[in-house]
């Protein structure tokens, strides 16, 4: 996890110290959101390594923290919109497919 941390500090740049414990709170949701789209144990995780994926979904976290729950913004003429669900489509798609279970 450190490794992680390292990695999304470095993304982030001019990061502020006093923001590694929400860090690391995206990191674990990450891995968290990963492991239930995959369907995998602990170990398939971390047998797999998802450190990009999971770097990159923690980053999408804190960047876009204070836009949780909207779909769109907008502010005069400018217009934002949101990406919905928990995992941006860039990162799902290289992400395994989940099983599908047949009942």
């Amino acid at each position: 996890m450190e490794d992680q941390l390292y990695l999304l500090q470095t993304l982030l740049g001019n990061w502020d110290s006093s923001k590694v414990d929400l860090l690391n709170f995206y990191l674990i949701k990450s891995k968290n959101v990963i492991k239930k789209y995959c369907v995998l144990t602990e170990d398939e995780y971390l047998v797999k390594d998802f450190t990009q994926q999971t770097v990159e979904l923690a980053l999408s976290y804190y960047l876009n923290m204070k836009n949780v729950g909207l779909k769109n913004s907008s502010e005069g003429s400018k217009s934002k919109s949101f990406e919905t669900g928990d995992i941006p489509a860039s990162i799902k798609a290289t992400l395994p497919s989940p099983p599908i279970f047949s009942m």
